[in-house]
């Protein structure tokens, strides 16, 4: 009778104790595989700016802090108005992607014109922002000021200062270009129209006048 006790009770010890090593076999094995995937999976890293001095923040109510739009205004200014015949391409789809959707479409064909004066004339233009004034309390409309350098390959040809308004929406939580205006004379984002012809002569008649005065 007591051996049939001993027997029984040995049977259990037996069973608790393999179903133990079968619990720590799967246990290593998920810890393996846990393993794994932490070391395999795709990892996210998010990177602040390092001069970032102040607070930026755009609201669900209609708000955007300066700092944020004015970081967004230089963006824009620097890849709007810095252009040369190889980069115009970029800045075009660039704009349009910070741009509303309704807008697209008329952006696209002006953009078109704009890449194939660019190109065909060797236009290259370089804009110096110097100020930045918000015209409104919300912020979302800006008003800039800064010098442009116009270029037809490697001659200066211009040097203006200009004034361009530009207009913001805050849809939800994004921000998107809806105007872009010059100051005082409305800019439908092409160069100041460049009569080759006349730019040549009036070289040559310059350059002419230097060479007489030379031989003189």
């Amino acid at each position: 009778m007591i051996a049939k006790e001993y027997a029984r009770k040995l049977d259990s010890v037996i069973k608790q104790r393999n179903i133990s090593f079968l619990c720590l076999i799967v246990s290593c094995i998920v810890i393996i595989l846990l393993i794994i995937l932490l070391f395999t999976r795709a990892r996210t890293i998010v990177l602040l700016p390092s001069g970032l001095q102040s607070e930026m923040r755009i609201s669900t109510n209609g708000t955007a802090t300066k700092s944020y739009i004015e970081q967004f205004t230089r963006d824009i200014m620097h890849t709007m108005l810095n252009i040369t015949p190889s980069s115009v391409k970029y800045a075009g789809r660039s704009i349009l992607k910070i741009s509303s959707p309704r807008l697209h479409s008329s952006l696209a064909h002006q953009f078109a014109v704009y890449e194939k004066d660019v190109i065909n004339k060797n236009i290259s233009t370089y804009f110096s922002l110097h100020n930045i004034t918000f015209v409104t309390e919300d912020n979302l409309q800006i008003q800039t000021e800064g010098e442009l350098l116009t270029y037809l390959g490697k001659e200066l040809i211009s040097k203006q200062n200009k004034k361009y308004k530009l207009i913001f929406e805050l849809n939800g939580t994004k921000v998107s270009l809806v105007g872009f205006n010059e100051v005082e004379e409305v800019s439908n984002l092409q160069l100041e129209s460049i009569n080759i012809e006349a730019y040549e002569e009036e070289r040559i008649k310059r350059h002419g006048n230097y060479e007489t005065e030379d031989e003189l």
